[in-house]
């Protein structure tokens, strides 16, 4: 028996490629090592997206020359992923695109999709590959896959639901995502953890890899879009004092703070780790303060429907009080009580496992 799992490995998002490898870690642990396998698809949208150079850049020439200057650090950042995908992830293979998808997934018994965005066809660029559109005889299993948003576009419903018809199991991430599911195909979703919560901190701390030119005590900054102003002031409430290490993935350094543009994902990890604090408008950027029982605070990204992921992870976890809109004097003093978050991931690690053992047993 071989499972192939189709996910976002190549993109270069931390979460991204950490989700995948966790999947993978926490699949390979219950049976055959040899028996799971990401199946190396391109994404042409994302292949796009990530490419240093694009015929874009020449429509807008007045920032192409800024663009062409930041380039080098896009292409410093896709070769360190391309690293750790290459060491860290048992691909299936050759990379394949849409059309030789069928002929490379005849081998599996099993498709798993997920975890992360997989079901956003707006982050996808309405690939439904994803939905494991794929004419093969494999059975078909979601793992915590993400919507990312309260409500699917409409205009995405029959699709979705032709899809959704052929899964033998859905696991989504989100409440909302298991609400658009009854609502398209009325079965019932089970809502399970994002893998890189599967995962211990232990697990984590073998890949960490420590960037160079860090000061030994700093707060951490980790942005996913949206303007740093406000991260900044919050980060500043904390610690009036201590430098700032910001992630930068704008590339365009930003003046008095520690700009981070090219670290790999162990290197991401290991800032996650050692930062005194953590303010983050990200879902990732969560995960791992959690993980490493670090002292964060979270900020919701203004005027998106995408915030459910954060939302459910915070309400689970109890940590509702890390969010800044809340964020009081008290709060800032306020200690997480990682004993008790503890006692809440055990229980969702349970969940997640048990739902792997079924798929892996599945007949």
């Amino acid at each position: 028996m071989k499972i192939g799992i189709i996910t976002f490995h190549r993109v270069i998002n931390y979460g991204g490629v950490l989700q995948a490898y966790a999947l993978q870690q926490a699949m390979q642990s219950l049976t055959n090592n040899d028996e799971i396998e990401i199946v190396d698809y391109i994404n042409p949208h994302f292949e796009q997206q990530y490419a240093p150079f694009s015929v874009s850049m020449l429509r807008h020439p007045k920032s192409l020359l800024m663009k062409l200057s930041l380039a080098k650090y896009k292409k410093q950042r896709n070769q360190k992923f391309s690293y750790f995908v290459c060491n860290n992830l048992k691909l299936g293979g050759n990379r394949i695109s849409r059309k030789e998808l069928p002929a490379a997934c005849a081998k599996y018994s099993k498709l798993v999709t997920g975890s992360d965005q997989v079901w956003n066809p707006q982050c996808t660029g309405e690939d439904f590959t994803y939905f494991l559109d794929i004419d093969c005889a494999a059975e078909k299993f979601s793992y915590a896959a993400s919507f990312a948003v309260e409500k699917l576009d409409t205009k995405y419903d029959k699709r979705v639901k032709k899809c959704l018809e052929q899964f033998v199991k859905i696991s989504v991430r989100e409440h909302s995502g298991a609400e658009i599911v009854r609502e398209l195909v009325d079965k019932q979703a089970v809502i399970l953890p994002d893998p890189t919560l599967l995962l211990e901190a232990t697990d984590w701390e073998k890949l960490e890899i420590k960037p160079g030119n860090i000061p030994d005590k700093y707060i951490l900054i980790v942005q996913m879009g949206g303007e740093i102003d406000d991260l900044y002031r919050q980060a500043r409430k904390v610690h009036a004092n201590l430098p700032i290490v910001y992630i930068n993935l704008a590339q365009k350094p930003v003046e008095g703070l520690v700009n981070i543009c090219v670290a790999s994902p162990e290197e991401w990890l290991y800032l996650l780790h050692h930062a005194e604090c953590v303010v983050t408008n990200s879902f990732h950027g969560c995960v791992f303060s959690v993980l490493f029982h670090k002292n964060f605070y979270y900020e919701l990204t203004k005027g998106k429907n995408s915030n459910s992921r954060l939302v459910t992870l915070a309400k689970t976890l109890g940590l509702e009080d890390r969010n800044v809109t809340v964020l009081s004097e008290n709060n800032v003093q306020k200690a997480i009580d990682y004993v008790k978050v503890e006692e809440e991931l055990n229980k969702l690690r349970q969940s997640g496992y048990q739902y792997l053992k079924d798929i892996i047993g599945e007949s």
